[in-house]
């Protein structure tokens, strides 16, 4: 059986609950009153205003298998995909995923402008968006399996109304946005719209944990697949600060140097206006090594 709290921890509006009946404003249309009627035992929805109805999987919702840190991982380095099947169709794009047309006055399309994401980005990583639906509102930037879909409605449709949705029960601590083994010198940032931005002023290896927390499964993949440097350049708030000395302990016995990159207070990677402004930070971040400062190779190791 499923509960409320499933149901909120994908924004949807909860206006009333009686039993197993629950009564909440329909993501599907513009609903000024509660019309969409669920039922958490059975798992179904109906809107009795836009007719909408189906089972809660429609709503990203789903039980039908258990998601394991193994299976995950095997999906995403091509290893036994015949095999995990179900990962695909859990986390595929919403049905209302559209591409950009490269229509300039399209608001999505100039909200990423904004954020100074570059159309090479928007093509390397295949974003786009949903202007109706269950995602109404909301940039979609596609993973290997899963998505994260960004409001660009910041603060005004409501307290309720969540930034970031994932599809319920993508482990995205088991991985990291934009990592590969191949990724040399990686540039940890907290948010993938910061990582969108690096990657546009040009710093291709910067990767995400999706916060500024890296969980016990994404240091395995860093011990997996490490190269000798990292920089963690998170977010310059007091979150950020105590994220980055978390990470730094883990990471310092994996890589044999690991940097911290300062940045001012209230400011975040996203928010930085040029490539010189990134080199300038990451050339004067602070070391931090398992080996004595004048390890042979430290010059060649963190050259930009």
């Amino acid at each position: 059986m499923y509960t409320v709290n499933d149901l909120i921890s994908l924004g949807i509006q909860v206006k009333q609950v009686r039993g197993e009946e629950v009564l909440a404003i329909c993501p599907f249309h513009d609903d000024h009153t509660p019309s969409l009627s669920l039922n958490l035992r059975k798992g179904v929805f109906c809107c009795f205003a836009c007719n909408e109805s189906g089972k809660f999987s429609k709503l990203g919702l789903s039980r039908d298998e258990f998601v394991t840190f193994d299976s995950f991982r095997d999906l995403l380095s091509g290893i036994d995909k015949s095999e995990t099947p179900i990962l695909k169709q859990l986390f595929s794009l919403p049905r209302e995923f559209r591409k950009f047309d490269g229509n300039p006055q399209n608001p999505f399309y100039q909200y990423l402008m904004g954020r100074g994401i570059t159309d090479d980005t928007i093509r390397h990583f295949k974003i786009g968006y949903c202007d109706y639906g269950f995602y109404r509102g909301r940039i979609i930037v596609p993973f290997p399996v899963g998505f994260v879909a960004r409001s660009i409605y910041n603060g005004i449709i409501g307290k309720n109304h969540k930034r970031y949705l994932f599809p319920l029960g993508l482990p995205i601590s088991t991985f990291f946005f934009n990592y590969s083994p191949s990724t040399n010198m990686p540039i940890l940032v907290e948010g993938v719209f910061d990582a969108l931005r690096v990657y546009s002023l040009g710093f291709t290896s910067v990767i995400s944990p999706f916060s500024c927390k890296v969980s016990e499964e994404q240091i395995k993949l860093l011990c997996k697949y490490s190269s000798s440097v990292i920089y963690i350049f998170f977010d310059g708030d007091e979150a950020g600060c105590a994220g980055a000395q978390m990470a730094e302990e883990k990471l310092r016995s994996i890589f044999k140097i690991v940097k911290i990159v300062k940045i001012s207070d209230g400011c975040d990677p996203g928010n930085l206006r040029n490539k010189n402004e990134i080199k300038e930070l990451l050339r004067n971040a602070t070391v931090s090594s398992n080996k004595s400062k004048d390890y042979e190779n430290l010059q060649n190791l963190i050259s930009l």
